[in-house]
Parts: structure tokens; sequence; C-alpha cells
């Protein structure tokens, strides 16, 4: 009998689309997050399922605290609306994946390229 992988993908999905699979600074949660749709797969009980609802709720707000997240429209830019936006660089974006990522380097103050 083969065992499910339904968490395991969705999790997996879902971090690969945010970005967050990259982000260093939370990787103890990305694997927290995996060992838990692993135990879910594998018919986890009612601890685990609070657990890992708990665990997408962090993610959820770690995404949320980032401009650019998923379910903020990532998929196009929004317009600058400040003079202080407007006078700003742009920088090239070579898709939405990375854009969303970059957005949440600099939101999560990660180091700087370059």
């Amino acid at each position: 009998m083969a065992a499910t992988r339904r968490h395991r993908n969705a999790v997996t999905r879902m971090l690969r689309a945010s970005g967050l699979l990259r982000v260093a600074e939370e990787a103890p949660l990305v694997e927290l997050l995996k060992d838990l749709a692993a135990e879910m797969d594998a018919g986890g009980g009612a601890r685990t399922r609070a657990d890992y609802l708990s665990a997408l709720k962090d993610v959820r707000r770690v995404l949320a605290a980032a401009p650019g997240a998923a379910g903020d429209g990532d998929d196009r830019e929004k317009p600058a609306t400040s003079a202080a936006a407007e006078s700003a660089p742009a920088e090239p974006v070579e898709s939405p994946e990375v854009a969303s990522f970059a957005s949440f380097k600099r939101a999560k103050g990660g180091a700087a390229a370059g």
C-alpha cells in the first residue's frame, strides 16, 4: 500500500511558490513544517494536527510580514504612489518568484547581494 503524500506535496508547493524554502533564517520553521506534514501523511493524531496548523500559521505570519508575499497580489507589481518610490531606481525583475523572494529578503533584512 503506497503512503499518501498530500501534505508533504502541498507544503513543498507552498515553500517553492513563496521562496521561503531558500531563506536560511527560516530553515528551522521550514524543517518543522516538513516533518509535521510527513507525520500528517502517516495518519498523525490530534496533537500532530494542532502542531501542524500552528506551524502553518507561523509560516503565514512570516510571509505576511514580507512585502510581495503570496496572497498580496505578487503576480503583478503594485504602482508606486509616493515621490520617494518614483525616484528610486528600478530593479530588473526576471520572474514573479524571483521578485517575491527578493522582496522577502529585503523585508527580513537579508544580506545585500553584490
